[in-house]
């Protein structure tokens, strides 16, 4: 063996587990987590102060309020989210009375959606708001209902934002997990322990295994950092630049050279000096000025005048520094997936910009599967264990879709499907809902008048429809497969 092969493994040798006495069981957690944690406090490795604890918080509330484009960001994801509608999916199997399903699904809707003072669409972009800051903690309170359908039951009362400023200190457990927190009450008081089944908890773990998160704030804080400079050195370059002030000119040496006073020079130039000192830009204020000009030494005129008024010149426009703060926003839109808000500012077609407006609303849609996570887990999970419910009919959260459709591809849709011999009418659900999104009045459903209206769109795409009598129960079966007679 080679001096090199101490220090190196060869192919065909198998590396072999070290041996442990006694043998980890399955059901033992053997690793640690990544983020050490002292007294509560865990540790960080940013290199930043104001993106450590609550330094980072205070930094992140402040560039949402102050940077335009991270503030339309957030809003803009929080209506999103705030304006979908939820319901409860009832519990699907083999297993499954489907009748016990559908009433729990009921009841949870009851007790998760209707039944606290908060609407949900407040508390889900409290949820949604750990996407942005790392992590987002809220209190739920439980009360026994009073409902006749479900009378003594344990409901969700009140859903409480413990902003994580006011997190003094996380309890983890060895495995990693979240046990709850001490919250340090703004007033000063003492700390105040929240145990984790108490809690509505989401955090940002893609990056990291911190209770605190990580947040895509994070991601733009250096682009906000640099924009800060380059504003403060726009907004210099703009009061130091001299483009556009007013300059004048006046034969001083000569005049000086005629044995004239000063007194009489400064009456001479008085007029000139009143305009310079109180010009304002408005319509009727002009001047009429002597085209005499300064004489070359041969005698001829110059280019010169004695007498002028004008404004500075200077090769600085800013516009290097105009383009730095643009390409640093777009870093920002970027980090927080709204670049499509930037388009047309710079170019982009509209193509591009439909593109990347339905990324942002995967974007928004996969925040949602989160907040619907975060829900089951944290209150469906919580309200079955209180009132001792079968675990086997636990609903799931279910959102609406978010959908933004144009009303010309709606129609044309429609006109698509009526051209391949799908009948379409007023009636129909679908022409319904754009009818109703154009604000037109739809037709109430009258089973017979809609039967004729379907029987001559059938005549007309070509289909006979031929009635066949199912002679078990009277009931008439209607063939559309066959196509009409010539």
């Amino acid at each position: 063996m080679g001096l090199l092969d101490l220090f190196r493994r060869r192919p065909s040798e198998p590396t072999a587990a070290p041996s442990s006495d006694p043998p980890p069981k399955p059901d033992e957690t053997v690793g640690t987590g990544g983020t050490a944690s002292w007294g509560g406090y865990p540790q960080s490795n940013e290199a930043a102060a104001d993106m450590r604890g609550t330094a980072r918080l205070k930094t992140f509330g402040e560039t949402v309020r102050n940077v335009a484009v991270v503030g339309t960001a957030v809003r803009r994801t929080y209506r999103l989210i705030g304006g979908v509608k939820w319901t409860m999916a009832p519990a699907r199997g083999d297993q499954i009375d489907e009748a016990a399903a559908k009433d729990a699904a009921e009841f949870a809707e009851h007790a998760i959606l209707q039944a606290p003072r908060r609407p949900i669409g407040s508390w889900a972009k409290r949820i949604a708001s750990a996407e942005f800051f790392g992590a987002s903690v809220q209190e739920l309170t439980y009360r026994k209902d009073s409902d006749p359908r479900w009378p003594d039951r344990w409901v969700v009362d009140r859903i409480d934002w413990r902003t994580t400023e006011t997190i003094a200190r996380w309890d983890v457990a060895d495995n990693g997990d979240l046990a709850g927190v001490w919250q340090l009450p703004p007033l000063g008081a003492a700390e105040v322990y929240i145990p984790r089944w108490k809690l509505l908890y989401h955090v940002d773990d893609e990056l990291s295994d911190s209770p605190e998160g990580v947040g895509l704030l994070r991601h733009a804080a250096e682009s906000v950092r640099r924009l800060a400079v380059y504003l403060s050195l726009e907004g210099k370059g703009y009061q130091n630049s001299v483009n556009g002030n007013m300059v004048g000119r006046t034969p001083r040496a000569q005049m000086k050279a005629s044995k004239m006073t000063d007194a009489q020079i400064d009456t001479a130039e008085a007029g000139l000096k009143d305009y310079l000192q109180n010009h304002r830009r408005k319509e009727d204020l002009y001047t009429l000025l002597d085209s005499k000009t300064y004489p070359n030494p041969d005698g001829s005129p110059s280019n010169v005048p004695m007498w002028a008024i004008d404004t500075l010149k200077s090769e600085n426009d800013l516009k290097e520094l105009a383009e730095a703060i643009r390409r640093d926003l777009w870093l920002v839109a970027i980090a927080l997936n709204v670049e499509h808000i930037m388009l047309g500012s710079a170019g982009g077609s509209l193509a591009m910009q439909a593109q990347k407006s339905a990324d942002y609303y995967r974007f928004v849609e996969g925040i949602l599967e989160n907040v619907a996570g975060v829900i089951a887990r944290d209150a469906v999970d919580v309200v079955w264990a209180l009132n001792g419910l079968d675990p086997a009919l636990k609903p799931s959260p279910k959102f609406s879709r978010l959908s933004f459709n144009d009303v010309l591809e709606l129609i044309a849709a429609l006109k698509d499907l009526a051209t391949a011999g799908v009948t379409v009418d007023r009636s129909d659900d679908a022409v319904k809902a754009v009818f109703e999104f154009l604000g037109l009045p739809t037709l109430d459903d009258d089973p017979e008048e809609m039967a004729a209206r379907r029987e001559q769109a059938a005549q007309a795409a070509g289909m006979v429809r031929t009635p066949v009598v199912d002679p078990g129960d009277g009931s008439i079966d209607v063939n559309l497969d066959d196509p009409a007679e010539d």
